[in-house]
């Protein structure tokens, strides 16, 4: 059993993915009072390299739905351009 921490070296990610990963429900853990705690078997489940195309995938579509956001505002309130 190891913490978020130790999983992160293991995995070549940082903490806070660790912590993404399981409220996502792709790393299996334990909450132990405040910390979380990994099975070494389950680290096989997260992949290094899948853990991180996850994270610039997120990245991607966040500055994506950004531009889109800039050059047509009305996406912010979809029925707002119909209401007026």
């Amino acid at each position: 059993m190891i913490n978020t921490t130790q999983a992160a070296a293991a995995l070549g990610i940082t903490p806070r993915r660790v912590l993404a990963l399981i409220q996502s429900g792709r790393l299996p853990a334990q909450k132990v009072g405040r910390a979380w705690i990994i099975k070494k078997s389950d680290l096989k489940l997260v992949s290094s390299k899948g853990a991180s195309q996850g994270a610039s995938f997120f990245v991607i579509d966040y500055l994506r739905a950004r531009l889109l956001r800039r050059k047509m505002p009305f996406l912010k309130n979809p029925l707002g351009a119909l209401l007026t």
